[in-house]
């Protein structure tokens, strides 16, 4: 098995690729077990040969993310890769914050989640963003699922200028591999900042949290905006923690090492040891 650190604008499956492009792994089968979104960065359990095997085990394991919200704004895909939906001025920033600090609690415990509409879950054989993007998700009932959020808690908020903003969603839209709608949706964004010029700051609040897998961090910020009343839309999520495997695995002297750093001088750095006979570095 690999722990690998994926990073945002790529797709589980391009980092599958890129790890049977090297030698050792050119023959291997090569699965993950965990999807992350496109926009999400963060931990990859990389299952090889016979370890596909147990696939439905890794899958279970609880997950720990750390998420930032962009409050004002909402997309249809409940992220930065999506079209911009709603918009909302906020006047009072504390306040928007207290107000997520309350509505956090209901979240935590056993629930029904809605999966978003651009996700890869399957309606009558076709992907539910595949009903999305043809502008036919009216027509399909949207499925569900059992969650549940072990802890949930808001760790700080931020606000940060329009111009940084900008900068930051367009050029992560523009790092997105493969087919997204990129080019709608940076341009939806270059319009939205163009007429909100005189929005000089906006808002993001920072989250932890602790789930069943199988959660949607973007579904459960849609739902947060649906309560509170208030456009939200995922910013930036990380998925620290799978099980017991942590992305503090893959830190060493304080760097995160990346896909080529995992692999560098084709050793299979990146593969887990046993921890009962190996010093874990940092």
């Amino acid at each position: 098995m690999l722990l690998v650190y994926k990073p945002p604008g790529e797709t589980p499956y391009q980092i599958v690729q890129k790890i049977q492009s090297l030698p050792q792994y050119h023959d291997a089968k090569i699965g993950y077990a965990g999807r992350l979104d496109p926009m999400a960065e963060g931990l990859l359990l990389l299952l090889v040969d016979e370890e596909n095997k147990k696939r439905k085990t890794y899958e279970r394991l609880k997950k720990r993310y750390v998420f930032t919200m962009l409050c004002g704004i909402a997309t249809d895909s409940y992220d930065l890769l999506g079209l911009i939906t709603q918009s909302k001025r906020i006047a009072n920033f504390k306040q928007v914050q207290k107000k997520i600090a309350a509505e956090l609690p209901r979240f935590v415990g056993k629930h029904i989640q809605q999966y978003p509409p651009y996700s890869s879950r399957r309606v009558d054989g076709k992907p539910l963003f595949y009903w999305a993007r043809e502008g036919k998700i009216d027509t399909v009932t949207l499925p569900s699922k059992k969650i549940e959020i072990h802890t949930l808690s808001l760790s700080h908020m931020n606000v940060v200028a329009a111009t940084k903003l900008k900068n930051y969603i367009l050029t992560s839209i523009e790092n997105v591999q493969g087919d997204f709608r990129q080019k709608l949706i940076h341009a939806g964004w270059e319009n939205y900042f163009a007429q909100h010029q005189d929005s000089t700051n906006h808002l993001l609040v920072a989250c932890a949290i602790s789930c069943s897998s199988g959660t949607y961090v973007r579904q459960l910020v849609h739902d947060i905006g649906s309560h509170i009343q208030l456009p939200l839309t995922a910013y930036a999520i990380t998925r620290t923690n799978i099980g017991k495997y942590s992305l503090k695995d893959l830190v060493r002297k304080g760097e995160k090492l990346d896909m080529i750093d995992l692999f560098k001088d084709k050793q299979p750095l990146g593969r887990l040891k046993n921890r009962r006979n190996s010093k874990r570095t940092r």
